[in-house]
């Protein structure tokens, strides 16, 4: 759920021209932001400031929605399309997207028009969504989340950066736990909507419902949201070419590659076939340029890796990674243990899972209510991650026989730990970086915890479906063939009476080994959460900027 269970606020630098603030940046990391206020322009108030939390809200919402109604319905999905290989794609592709693009809009808000980039993002987001809702295959369907990911990635940061003009740094906490609000509302009400939609309409209406209130922001943010000039000497075409568009392209490439050697890799192709091999070097070869690119680049790279020599961007970005993983494959994997082990619909599953979603809300509003009152955010990250990994071991205990109170209770305490933390490490990336720095590095920590959870729902589903064939194997008289046809939940209708016991042990124990990297990760995050400086939030004022 980035992006994720909630949101975190994101400075803007607007005063004075964005390039040559760039250009005149120090080779080391800069003193956290200085209190400015760009132009003299003050914070909006009274009724705009009413219509612009609205908009943010709705925004904050849908995101929020778009990430956690599709979990109930996709083994439904699968079923209609007959397309259980493609399962993992259906979050892959949304979160690809939606993670490689986190540091282009981050550049792209610094360029240009906030309100402009805003309503374009959301626009590409509706028209994915339209996609989704029209698609009548799964390659269309794939599609249209890759397309509503792209947009998304440019909500997500707009979201940040225009709720950061508004408060100073020893605010910035507070409101998080605000916008974490209407983020829980979305998240909680999303499993529960897209299984009723998918058990009593179809699941098509998931996507259906983003287009009205994606068209009440649209609205908003165009009436409300005025920005100050921002004076720049660059033509439009040299602040384009000043983009690293190639280490886009390299990043997306060996994104991509990866993707496809997880996908098919041991069930379409075997490991050691030419076509894999092929996959996974040129993932490598990809990424090792896109490293060496971002080191060539410096300042114009996509990614500054000036900025991961900071110990606290560094643990960040490392932390966020780990959680993002974590939560991503538990928000895509739980709603299959539920039905597919269980037995219980789409509608149940998204009930069964509100434990973990629920927990996962208070505990960031809570977790950020207590470091604006303490005003240091390590020792939250710390217990947080050490909850998350404790929780992560439990449920990964989870079979056919286990009570009621134990799979509500592992979900809890897994989403008080993933909640604690989730949110926290912007604004720790916040306490070290300049006022220059502030929209590409929080859209480096963004961009981490979106590709984790990318990577690892893919790894997730290879584990799970070269396992579940091994476990198959061993189940005398089955019909693999038929039951990989068919979807997540369909073999329990399609399996013989005296197999399926058998059949669902079988996919119960490749789904425990899909959620064992998850422990993994958390006890990363748990050692990553150990390396970030001890800076007070408190006293920092930000850099303003207008939204009036």
């Amino acid at each position: 759920m980035t992006s994720s269970p909630a949101l975190d606020q994101k400075g803007a630098q607007e005063s004075g021209n964005q390039l040559d603030a760039l250009s005149k940046r120090e080779n080391s990391p800069a003193e956290p932001p200085k209190d400015e206020l760009a132009g003299g322009n003050s914070l909006p108030s009274g009724w705009p400031l009413f219509m612009m939390a609205l908009a943010l809200s709705l925004a904050t919402y849908i995101v929020a929605l778009d990430q956690t109604i599709i979990s109930p319905a996709t083994a439904t999905i699968t079923d209609d399309f007959h397309a259980l290989q493609d399962v993992g794609w259906y979050a892959s592709a949304y979160l690809l997207t939606s993670t490689a693009l986190q540091p282009l809009f981050g550049r792209l808000y610094g360029f240009f028009s906030l309100k402009l980039v805003f309503i374009a993002s959301t626009a590409v987001f509706e028209i994915g969504s339209l996609i989704c809702a029209l698609a009548r295959n799964s390659p269309t369907f794939i599609v249209g989340r890759a397309i509503a990911g792209i947009g998304v990635a440019g909500v997500y940061i707009g979201v940040l950066v225009i709720v950061s003009v508004m408060m100073p740094l020893d605010r910035k906490s507070l409101a998080g736990g605000l916008i974490g609000a209407i983020y829980g509302i979305g998240a909680i009400t999303g499993p529960l909507i897209g299984g009723a939609l998918t058990a009593k309409v179809t699941w098509r209406w998931c996507f259906w419902l983003n287009l009205p209130i994606g068209g009440v922001t649209l609205g908003i943010i165009f009436l409300f949201l005025h920005e100050p000039h921002r004076p720049q000497t660059e033509s439009i075409p040299r602040r384009l070419m000043s983009i690293d568009w190639l280490g886009i392209t390299l990043l997306h490439g060996s994104v991509i590659s990866l993707l496809i050697a997880l996908q098919n890799g041991g069930v379409r192709d075997a490991w050691g076939a030419g076509v894999t091999i092929a996959e996974l070097v040129v993932f490598g070869v990809l990424l090792l340029g896109f490293v060496a690119l971002q080191v060539f680049l410096g300042e114009r790279a996509a990614i500054p890796v000036r900025l991961l020599k900071n110990r606290t961007i560094l643990a960040a970005t490392t932390h966020n990674f780990a959680i993002g993983a974590t939560y991503f494959s538990l928000a895509y994997f739980l709603p299959i243990y539920f039905q597919a082990i269980l037995g219980t619909s789409a509608l149940g599953a998204g009930i069964h899972t509100l434990p973990l979603i629920v927990a996962v809300i208070i505990a960031t509003i809570a977790a950020n209510g207590a470091v604006t009152f303490v005003g240091y955010v390590p020792p939250f990250m710390i217990f947080g991650s050490t909850l998350a990994s404790i929780g992560t071991g439990l449920l990964h205990l989870l079979s056919p026989t286990t009570s009621t109170g134990k799979w509500i209770g592992y979900q809890i305490i897994t989403g008080v730990g993933v909640g604690t933390t989730y949110q926290l490490a912007y604004l720790a990336s916040q306490t070290v970086l300049s006022a220059a720095d502030v929209e590409v590095g929080t859209a480096i920590v963004i961009f981490s915890q979106t590709l984790g959870g990318c990577f690892f729902v893919s790894i997730s589903q290879s584990i799970y479906q070269n396992r579940f064939l091994k476990y198959l194997a061993a189940v005398p008289g089955v019909d693999i063939p038929a039951v990989i046809a068919g979807g997540m939940t369909t073999f329990r209708a399609t399996v013989p009476e005296n197999l399926l016991p058998q059949v669902i042990v079988a996919s119960n124990l490749a789904l425990r080994d899909a959620l064992a990297p998850s422990i993994a990760l958390a006890c990363l995050a748990f050692v990553a959460a150990l390396f970030i400086e001890w800076k007070s939030t408190k006293g920092q004022k930000g850099v303003v900027a207008t939204a009036a």
